[in-house]
């Protein structure tokens, strides 16, 4: 499934966002945890150094160094930390009550954390004039930060993750507004508008740039495609004295008694090719007004079933050396709008193809329908299955695939038929292929009914 590109372009910057933030907390927590730690350890050297201060101005005093403290020795904002003390020859002088069963003189000196009464705490092992303080606190207040960091993190990526998407589809969709302008005047350039151009924004950018540089394409292009229109509906007009007076000339001669049979033959095979060559300029200068969007379509009520009986006959005539049978279910009326001389083209092209490649004792069924304002008449024959990769090529110009190499025509018919259909509003199209039917469907609007 394809997005459009704003919501594409959305979709990357929330996926980049929740990258980012996901990799955030392993960037920030460590670094908060580290920079309150060190304020920590800051103070808890701080601490033991009023500590030491006490201490030693009780030793001047001339008290016993190995006397034991009593908690009111402890300054008040510090009797809530883990504090223990104890001389250089390992006297115990003091223990704080909260510090159970743990040996401060197996730490190191320096800073330590450790676990005290099942909590992670952080402790400063100091010595000084002969004293030991190891004196330390929770890290409660370091590791709830951390929690909350997490907490925080894990809520903001979804709320960041949406508002960044929506964001950025807002800018995109800004962004790719010249775009989209540029897209849709692009889907009015055609044969009938080939002078519709891009919008150029003044933002002298890319998207500027660009437009100039597909406008001067489509500049290049237009002449290009207008010298090949002018060029093969001149020509195609100009063949068409010298060949319609050439036909005359071969049939007047064709009459002459002096000639020999060989020579009559001669003259029969000229005039056949003289024929074929007719038959090709007149549709090369049909093809040329469809291209330049002048093809000469009179519209009007036209009950297509008489046509489609006549079209019947015909194949009728064309199928008796190859013994075909046609097979048709008609209604007995159905009115479209169509231009009875047009229609007559399209379903003589269709005929003669169905007859043409079609294998001996083989069959033609024809059917009509009536489908949302719309007539599909069915051609179905007996002929070679067309692959997949054809299905489209088959209506290219003088493409005749390959089991048409041998047979006659020049490969305009299914183009031409097409080109006249979809000027009357429908269409021609490949239904079906198989090694049974090959079946093609052509689409004729129905006449309106009256308000």
């Amino acid at each position: 499934m394809r997005f459009p590109l704003k919501f594409q372009v959305g979709l990357y910057a929330a996926i980049v966002s929740a990258i980012a933030l996901a990799i955030m907390p392993t960037i920030i927590r460590p670094f908060i945890y580290h920079q309150q730690l060190s304020e920590l350890d800051s103070e808890l050297k701080l601490n033991a150094e009023d500590i030491f201060e006490d201490l030693i101005a009780r030793s001047a005093k001339g008290i016993d160094a190995r006397r034991p403290l009593t908690r009111d020795f402890i300054p008040q904002y510090l009797k809530l930390r883990f504090i223990r003390i104890w001389n250089s020859d390992g006297s115990e002088i003091y223990r704080s009550s909260n510090w159970k069963d743990f040996e401060p003189r197996n730490l190191p000196p320096g800073l330590k954390t450790v676990v005290i009464l099942g909590r992670n705490c952080r402790v400063a092992t100091l010595e000084k004039d002969n004293f030991w303080i190891s004196i330390g606190t929770k890290l409660g207040t370091i590791e709830g930060m951390q929690t909350d960091l997490n907490f925080a993190f894990t809520v903001a990526l979804p709320i960041v993750s949406v508002l960044v998407l929506a964001g950025a589809i807002w800018v995109a969709r800004r962004a790719l507004r010249p775009i989209a302008d540029m897209t849709a005047a692009a889907e009015r350039i055609s044969v009938k508008h080939p002078k519709e151009r891009l919008p150029v924004p003044d933002t002298s950018d890319e998207i500027e740039r660009l437009s100039r540089v597909l406008n001067a394409s489509f500049d290049r292009l237009e002449m290009a495609y207008s010298a090949s229109e002018r060029f093969s509906s001149a020509a195609s007009h100009q063949l068409k004295t010298p060949l319609t007076i050439l036909r005359a000339g071969l049939s007047e001669l064709r009459g002459c008694d002096y000639l020999q049979p060989a020579e009559r033959e001669t003259v029969e095979s000229l005039l056949q090719q003289t024929r074929r060559l007719t038959t090709m300029c007149e549709d090369l200068l049909l093809l040329a007004q469809a291209d330049a969007g002048h093809l000469d379509i009179r519209p009007e009520a036209l009950d297509i079933v008489p046509a489609l009986r006549s079209a019947v006959d015909d194949m009728e005539v064309l199928g008796i050396n190859q013994n075909i049978k046609i097979q048709h279910d008609f209604p007995p009326t159905l009115v479209v709008t169509a231009d009875p001389r047009r229609i007559a083209i399209v379903l003589q092209n269709l005929g003669e193809n169905a007859v043409k490649y079609n294998r001996r004792d083989g069959s033609i069924r024809i059917s009509i329908r009536e489908e949302k304002e719309r007539a599909i008449i069915s051609i179905a024959s007996t002929g070679p299955c067309i692959v997949p990769e054809d299905a489209e090529r088959i209506f290219e110009r003088f493409n005749r695939g390959a089991t048409g190499e041998n047979l006659k025509g020049h490969g305009l018919g299914l183009s031409i038929a097409r080109e006249l259909a979809r000027a009357h509003g429908g269409d021609l199209r490949l239904a079906r292929s198989d090694e049974n039917w090959t079946e093609f469907e052509l689409v004729l609007p129905l006449v309106p009914p009256l308000t």
